[in-house]
């Protein structure tokens, strides 16, 4: 199985982007949050998933293992394979929709293209109170505000939000930071950063 993929954006198109490994263009569906991170050029680590279906084989990405786990339990839900699943996380964030199966609203389930009240019920009744393991993951809306945007930052420069997590914290201990980083010092942290991310990578 591919799990995961690092290289360059080389193509982006409505539902998917073609990411160069080595040579090779593999055609990755993503949701929309975070096809609209990618550029063209950029370099990319993508968490994916293969599914094998009888006439297929797709490959589906996400920027952050978070957006990873909650898809594969969608798709596991009876009547949601990985196109319903994938099109839940392009109309609502990870958070959005762990609110709306707590709460249980169908409606707000139903907004995503091809997912009907039927299937937003099964959605409902197979995974409450099954997902609270994922409330907490890579939540940085609990974060210090100035960290909060760096990490934002990374993740919109095509880092995922593990790694920039581990980035950031890693020049905060070096630097002696702790808390909130001083608004002066924000770009400087975000270069460090992205200096530490690119050394990991080679």
């Amino acid at each position: 199985m591919i799990a995961q993929l690092e290289g360059s954006v080389s193509q982006i198109a409505q539902d998917l982007a073609v990411i160069s490994v080595t040579g090779i263009g593999f055609a990755v569906r993503m949701p929309s949050s975070d096809l609209a991170h990618l550029h063209v050029g950029t370099h990319v680590f993508v968490h994916t998933y293969l599914s094998v279906s009888q006439d297929a084989l797709s490959l589906y990405g996400f920027l952050d293992n978070r957006s990873k786990d909650l898809f594969l339990r969608l798709q596991k839900v009876p009547g949601i394979g990985p196109k319903a699943a994938l099109s839940l996380l392009s109309a609502m964030t990870v958070d959005q929709l762990l609110t709306a199966i707590g709460k249980q609203d169908v409606t707000a389930l139903t907004k995503a293209k091809g997912v009907g009240r039927r299937g937003a019920q099964k959605v409902i009744l197979e995974l409450s109170g099954k997902i609270a393991d994922l409330d907490a993951d890579g939540d940085t809306d609990k974060l210090p505000r100035n960290i909060s945007e760096v990490i934002d930052g990374l993740t919109s420069l095509g880092w995922h939000t593990d790694e920039a997590r581990a980035a950031v914290d890693a020049v905060l201990q070096d630097e002696g930071i702790a808390g909130d980083i001083p608004d002066d010092r924000v770009p400087d942290i975000l270069r460090r950063c992205l200096a530490v991310l690119g050394r990991s990578r080679k």
